[in-house]
C-alpha cells in the first residue's frame, strides 16, 4: 500500500501544530486581560504588570520551542522519505530523433506551452534531453514543469523552504505573522474548517491539492507516493521573474498588428491560463494600486 507522505504526513501534521500552537497562545488571553484589568485599576504597578507580562510570553515561548522541535523532527522524517522516492527512476540517453527535434525547437521564433508540453512528455525520461528543452523553454519565457529527479528534489527543497519560513514566523497568533505566512496559514487550519468537516475528508483533498500547486508547482504530490508509479505528464508554464516582466510580455502580446481591443482581454486570459495559478491575482493587484507582490513564491 502506498503511503502519502503529503498529505497524511506533512500536512496533517502542519495542521495538527498550528492548530496546538494556536490553543496554547489563546490559552493565556484570559491571564493577560486580568492583568490588565489590575493594572488598569491600579491594584499593581506597571512594575508587576511588566514582570507578569513577561512571565506568560515566557511560558509561550517555552511551549512554542517544545511543539516546534516535536514538529520540526516529524518533518525532517518525512522528507527523508520523500527524497529517497525522488531519487528512484530510471533514465535514458538522447535518442537521435531527440537530438534533431532539439535543433529544430532552438531555431523557432515562437513555441506554445502546449507544443513545449508535447515534446516534454516524448523526452521526459531523458534527463539530457530534458534539460535542453528546458533552456529554450526559458528562451521562450516558459518552464517545464516535469517529475524527473531533479525537479522532484527541486520540489522537495521549495516545499521545506517554505515550511521553515512559516514554522520561523507563525507564533500562534495569524494577525502578528507577515503576509507570506497569512497565505500559507489558510491551508494549515484543522480540517473541519474547511468547506466540508471530518466526515468529507474530499475537501480537505482539495485544498492539499491547492496548497501544492500554488507552492510548489510540480505536477502533483502523488508522484512521492511509489517510486515505480508513472510520472505526470509535463507541463509547460510561462514564467517570468516579476510582475512587470509579465505585464510587458502581456503588453507586447497583444500591441501585435492584427489585434483588436475586443481581442486583447480574450489573449490575456488565454496567456495566463498558461502561467501559475498566483500570477492572475498578483497581475490585477499591481494593475488596481501599483503594488510589486512576488509573482513567484520564494524558494531556499
Amino acid at each position: 500500500m502506498n503511503k502519502n507522505y503529503f498529505s497524511d504526513g506533512i500536512m496533517r501534521r502542519m495542521r495538527q501544530y498550528t492548530l496546538a500552537l494556536s490553543k496554547y497562545a489563546h490559552s493565556k488571553d484570559k491571564d493577560m486581560e486580568n492583568i490588565l484589568s489590575l493594572k488598569k485599576a491600579d491594584e499593581i504597578t506597571q512594575t508587576v504588570y511588566d514582570r507578569e507580562v513577561e512571565k506568560i510570553n515566557q511560558q509561550i515561548g517555552d511551549q512554542r520551542k517544545k511543539l516546534l522541535s516535536e514538529v520540526q523532527a516529524d518533518l525532517m522524517g518525512t522528507f527523508d522519505k520523500m527524497r529517497e522516492i525522488a531519487k528512484t527512476q530510471i533514465s535514458k540517453a538522447p535518442t537521435p530523433e531527440m537530438v534533431s527535434t532539439l535543433q529544430i525547437l532552438s531555431m523557432l521564433d515562437n513555441i506554445t506551452p502546449t507544443q513545449f508540453s508535447l515534446y516534454a512528455e516524448q523526452m521526459a525520461d531523458c534527463p539530457l534531453a530534458m534539460q535542453r528543452l528546458q533552456q529554450i523553454a526559458t528562451a521562450h519565457n516558459q518552464r517545464i514543469v516535469i517529475d524527473d529527479p531533479d525537479t522532484k528534489l527541486r520540489a522537495l527543497d521549495t516545499l521545506e523552504g517554505h515550511l521553515v519560513n512559516f514554522l520561523n514566523s507563525y507564533d500562534g497568533v495569524e494577525e502578528h505573522c507577515p503576509y507570506s505566512v497569512r497565505d500559507m496559514y489558510r491551508y494549515f487550519r484543522p480540517d473541519d474548517q474547511y468547506m466540508g468537516n471530518r466526515c468529507s475528508p474530499t475537501d480537505t483533498d482539495k485544498v492539499n491539492e491547492q496548497f501544492w500547486d500554488e507552492f510548489v508547482g510540480m505536477s502533483s504530490f502523488k508522484v512521492f507516493e511509489d517510486p515505480n508509479a508513472i510520472p505526470g505528464k509535463p507541463k509547460a508554464q510561462y514564467f517570468f521573474t516579476d510582475v512587470k516582466a509579465l505585464s510587458a510580455f502581456l503588453k507586447k502580446m497583444t500591441e501585435v498588428e492584427g489585434i483588436t481591443d475586443s481581442m486583447v482581454e480574450e489573449t490575456e486570459e488565454i496567456i495566463l491560463k498558461n502561467c501559475p495559478e498566483r500570477y492572475g491575482a498578483v497581475l490585477r493587484n499591481y494593475r488596481s494600486t501599483g503594488e510589486i507582490m512576488d509573482l513567484n513564491e520564494p524558494s531556499i
